[in-house]
């Protein structure tokens, strides 16, 4: 059995990185919450956005990987809020 010693640098290393990605994910989640409470916040997943653009969610799934809508995510799940889809409907209008 290996014991894991705090004070090794990999593992305190680890332990920094894991903790401000932690913090990241708390705020995003929070600035979520606080959007969702004042504006009423709908969101979207990708089969509802497909639907509402016409789409194929696979024809989403390449838009996001290659950064050209935006999205957030929420716990892994990728979500749109209705200034995402008033942004891609902007973009695709021009």
């Amino acid at each position: 059995m290996h014991t894991i010693n705090q004070n090794d640098p990999p593992v305190l290393d680890y332990l920094e990185e894991f903790s401000s990605k932690l913090d990241c994910v708390m705020v995003e989640i929070a600035n979520v919450k606080r959007f969702a409470l004042a504006d009423n916040l709908k969101l979207y997943n990708v089969n509802q956005l497909a639907r509402a653009l016409g789409l194929a969610p696979g024809t989403i799934y390449n838009k996001i990987n290659k950064r050209q809508i935006p999205f957030m995510k929420i716990g892994g799940s990728i979500r749109f809020s209705e200034e995402h889809l008033n942004q891609i409907l902007y973009a695709n209008s021009k």
